[in-house]
């Protein structure tokens, strides 16, 4: 046997039995109320929720580029990721990982104006319901200015991927990297519904994780395993299936010197995607406001 394919094959049955600890059944939980200290500490709506073993995993654990299949799971055949920027940005795989640059790095035309929108879309993977959960992390870079990125992760039709706002959005997060709010919301044609959470500071490096729970008459949003907001307006659901895609969006050109985005990195250590066939139900949460900012 080939010892590279022998290496390849005990990675991935080694985490198989580790990843079953991860995305086990969890605890019950009681009904979150609205002001609610957030919990800060990582933890999953996975394994709090008992959503047991995902669909698909998407962890590069083993060196898989964006074209691999997901990592592990029950259904991991197809999907492919595209990357798209409008400026100096790009996305990589790393050790373990895949993460959105702002720009480039040294010895590889690094310069200290980054500026533009990356992003990442899954194609192949969509579906009309279900459960989608991401880590993240950010990390600066030595040189360039102040001004933050924006970090997004939300679902959106797959037929409109590549354009900056479709039709139908959910965001499952939105936060300016470095701050401790985070906004939600579901945006269904012309009508529009968001909240923004404070609270969630964090380190550089620190880890968020973010989830949501598509149901046909109910969507439910969580962070660190926390369900904070649901919304049961049929006026807001989708109706359509949907897919990941997660942006690190800047200035749409080079800004003037005094006014440097700050280069960044968006470390996503996995992605994953569960059915509804199993796991208790999420609590209601608060709701979400009618109008407000544009989710996208």
């Amino acid at each position: 046997m080939n010892p590279g394919f022998t290496i390849r094959l005990l990675a991935g049955v080694l985490a198989l039995v580790l990843g079953t600890a991860v995305l086990g059944p969890g605890e019950a939980q009681a009904p979150e109320a609205a002001k609610k200290k957030p919990v800060l500490t990582e933890k999953t709506a996975a394994s709090r929720f008992g959503w047991g073993g995902a669909m698909w995993d998407y962890a590069w654990e083993l060196g898989e580029s964006l074209s691999s299949s997901a990592y592990r799971g029950t259904n991991i055949k197809g999907g492919t990721w595209q990357d798209r920027s409008t400026g100096t940005g790009r996305a990589v795989r790393y050790g373990g990982g895949i993460e959105m640059m702002t720009g480039p790095i040294a010895g590889y035309g690094e310069t200290a104006n980054h500026y533009g929108t990356t992003s990442l879309t899954l194609q192949g993977k969509a579906d009309k319901v279900g459960r989608w959960e991401v880590r993240e992390r950010y990390r600066y870079r030595k040189n360039g200015g102040t001004r933050p990125f924006t970090f997004v992760f939300e679902l959106i039709p797959e037929a409109e991927n590549s354009a900056a706002c479709p039709g139908q959005v959910i965001t499952v997060a939105r936060t300016v990297l470095g701050t401790a709010k985070v906004q939600i919301g579901v945006k269904n044609g012309q009508k529009r519904w968001s909240r923004t959470f404070a609270g969630y500071k964090r380190p550089e490096k620190k880890g968020r994780v973010y989830a949501v729970e598509v149901r046909a008459k109910k969507i439910t949003w969580f962070i660190n395993g926390q369900a904070i907001a649901s919304i049961a307006n049929k006026q807001a659901m989708p109706g359509v299936k949907l897919t990941p895609r997660m942006r690190l969006i800047g200035p749409n050109k080079a800004q003037p010197k005094g006014k440097l985005m700050r280069p960044t990195d968006s470390l996503i250590d996995w992605l994953r995607h569960w059915n509804l066939k199993r796991g208790k139900t999420a609590p209601k949460g608060v709701g979400l406001k009618s109008g407000g900012p544009a989710p996208c």
